[in-house]
């Protein structure tokens, strides 16, 4: 049996008569923690100490007196142990012993996804711009490594000497074994316009890889050397996890309006349920918003089994001038959460969300060793919240991890952070885990593989923590535009003098070959977005004041060349000049039949042309097409003549439809248009299957 005793010096005591009495505590743990699994028996002595009376204050009601004692703790929790010696003039002294009780541990860990794993001598991770994994070495003296893989790799996972890359933009998966000299890599393609986007490695129980794809929603496993076998799933995944009791588990990225959901797929049966993520109705107060659980990029289900924990941003989509009469601030906008199901009842309630002020994002998490503890990381403002996992109370934060760090792991007594836009690991200590110290922060590129300007841009659109772009780090433009993509919401934006507005995606934008921004057609170049940045960001601008004044209009003076800021955000967006491949390819002969039902009805009129628009930076024409309401709202504070026209690229991944969103799919969508409201089914299913595979 394992005894503790507690930490304190000798004190002098004089007594009523003069008498010198001494009261020693013994030293001996050095105010380290002590960690119980609930059950456990905690025994305690007083060693060396003197004293003519000791008195032990469990911290759960309960009393002892004595120099021993042994003791069982009924709740997890957190237990300040006062151990008070009494000498014999009633003189007192005491000291604290901390006790953290936590559920048993499983005895399979839980796994996720990450962009980083750790080996016995360094640190394997990927990099999407350079096509590559690297190789970061713990001794510095050794040279870092690039290997060259593929196309955006997106995840990464390791089994012994077995490492799998899942490549988005090839697309493929490839194979490396570690154990051969050079690498062994074998390149498994998937079909035309998948996107994979999450591994999982095996475990003991189970052979298989898992990996899953974005743009169908699926989950797909495979064991080397064999054929993937794929299942259908939900809508938009992203993120994937396997709980400990061999339950994989699967977020939707994007959530609708009602809601977000998880699905929970049975590995050996097949089984496949889906957890809601409510909408929260409540309203807002000074430290949280209302709004849907949004952008579920990883999933982590706690080391005891106990909770599923999904760290997302909360979209404020029920707050606007037209849709509540409040108009949406930059602090009412976005707020970062932390959730989380309770496995017993697979349920997951809205009160149970911690809100986190001033962060507009949570996007990925850890544990400390024994579960008690979870490290947030919040990308936008590259902060790590230290958070209670029994109150889920703030106890600490690690600031300045990076510019947008999009990964967290730990392991062992040391915490791995993966500063994407830096393209630097940087290390903590846990070995306390309620302080978290730091060790070091190096690059883990050999060269930059992006022109410097372009990076800049990047990271000026990732970035919440600077006050030119917003004032209290709740909103970056990637908080909507995810990768530069769409957030799956529609926004009341009725107080910027526009209306009900879907957040369109950025992908394609380059060269401005798609006309100009927004559904109304209000900004005509990328340094226009000063504007939301100066009236509802809550940000100072990156225009100098004097310059502001004469480019504030939109459509007026141009702003480039202004702000070496703008100009590398505009940079940026100008990148973008390609919109993925969709997977739901047609043959040549079907292809043809589908474009001339399109081209008959007359839709190429509005959605022709390479990028599928009549929209124009010139002529900024607008159509009114039949789907605007009362909600539609202005254009620049001004009546709404039409809408711009959007490509029809990409439409297979960026639902909802429509500039207010009202149109749950494309055939929704197409009716929607006078005069198509009655179109037969043979004809809709023409249409969708020619759009759908755009």
């Amino acid at each position: 049996m394992l005894w503790w005793w507690l930490a304190c010096g000798e004190v002098d005591k004089i007594d009523d008569s003069g008498v010198r009495d001494n009261i020693i505590i013994a030293e001996a743990i050095a105010g380290e923690d002590i960690y119980l699994a609930l059950g456990e028996t905690i025994s305690l002595t007083t060693g060396d100490s003197t004293g003519v009376s000791f008195e032990w204050n469990m911290d759960d009601g309960t009393v002892y007196d004595g120099t021993t004692l042994e003791h069982t703790y009924a709740e997890v929790g957190r237990y300040r142990v006062i151990l008070s010696a009494t000498g014999s003039g009633g003189e007192r002294d005491s000291d604290i012993l901390n006790v953290v009780v936590h559920a048993p541990l499983q005895e399979l860990p839980p796994q996720s996804n990450h962009s980083m794993v750790v080996v016995e001598q360094g640190i394997w991770s990927i990099l999407p711009e350079s096509n590559s994994l690297h190789y970061l070495p713990f001794d510095q003296t050794e040279p870092l490594e690039q290997v060259e893989v593929c196309q955006t790799p997106s995840s990464l996972a390791r089994f012994n000497q077995s490492m799998v890359v899942s490549c988005s933009a090839e697309p493929a998966l490839v194979l490396i074994d570690l154990a051969t000299e050079p690498y062994g890599m074998t390149k498994v393609n998937l079909p035309t316009g998948y996107r994979p986007s999450a591994l999982l490695p095996p475990t003991e129980t189970d052979p298989r890889w898992w990996v899953v794809d974005s743009a169908t929603g699926q989950v797909g496993h495979f064991i080397e050397d064999e054929a993937i076998s794929w299942i259908d799933v939900g809508d938009d995944l992203k993120g994937i996890a396997r709980h400990s009791d061999g339950t994989i588990l699967l977020p939707e990225f994007r959530s609708r309006s009602t809601g977000g959901e998880i699905h929970a797929l049975d590995p050996t049966t097949g089984n496949l349920s889906t957890i809601p993520l409510s909408l929260d109705t409540m309203g807002d107060s000074d430290n949280t918003t209302g709004g849907v659980p949004n952008l579920l990029e990883t999933i982590y289900p706690s080391l005891d089994g106990s909770r599923v924990y999904t760290p997302y941003s909360h979209a404020n989509i029920l707050r606007g001038d037209y849709l509540s009469g409040q108009s949406l601030t930059h602090e009412t906008s976005l707020r970062g959460i932390l959730g989380y199901v309770d496995w017993t009842t697979q349920a997951e309630t809205v009160d149970t969300r911690k809100h986190f002020d001033e962060k507009g994002r949570a996007t990925a998490i850890a544990f400390s060793p024994f579960g008690d503890l979870i490290y947030v990381l919040h990308s936008g403002v590259a902060t790590i919240s230290v958070i209670d996992a029994f109150s889920h109370q703030i106890l600490g934060s690690i600031p300045n991890v990076g510019l947008s760090p999009t990964d967290i792991l730990q392991h062992h007594d040391t915490l791995y952070v993966y500063s994407w836009l830096t393209r630097e690991i940087l290390a903590y200590t846990i070995a306390d885990p309620m302080r978290p110290a730091f060790l070091w922060q190096r690059s883990f590129i050999q060269s930059e593989p992006l022109d410097e300007t372009i990076l800049w841009g990047k990271q000026i659109f990732h970035d919440a923590s600077d006050p030119r772009m917003t004032r209290t780090g709740y909103i970056a433009c990637a908080h909507c535009h995810p990768n530069a993509d769409h957030d799956g919401q529609t926004w009341d934006f009725t107080d910027r003098g526009e209306g009900l507005r879907n957040t369109t995606s950025l992908w394609g934008r380059g060269a401005m070959n798609m006309g100009p921004f927004h559904w109304s057609g209000n900004f005509d170049e990328p340094q226009d977005f000063e504007n939301d940045i100066r009236l509802h960001f809550g940000g100072s601008g990156f225009l100098e004041d004097s310059d502001w004044d004469l480019v504030a209009d939109p459509l007026g003076e141009s702003k480039a060349t202004l702000s070496p800021e703008l100009d590398a955000l505009a940079a940026y967006m100008y990148s973008l000049n390609t919109i993925p491949a969709s997977p739901y390819t047609l043959e040549e002969s079907a292809y043809q039949e589908a474009l001339a039902t399109f081209v008959a009805l007359d839709c190429h009129s509005c959605h022709g042309g390479d990028w599928w628009t009549d929209s124009d930076i010139e002529t900024m024409i607008r159509h009114d097409v039949g789907t605007m309401t009362d909600g539609s709202g202005s254009r620049l504070g001004q009546s709404l003549d039409g809408l711009d026209t959007p490509t029809l690229l990409g439409l297979s991944s960026s639902a909802p439809y429509l500039h207010d969103g009202s149109a749950a799919t494309i055939e929704d969508a197409i009716r929607a248009h006078i005069g198509y409201e009655q179109l037969d089914s043979d004809t809709i299913s023409d249409l969708v299957s020619l759009l759908y595979s755009l």
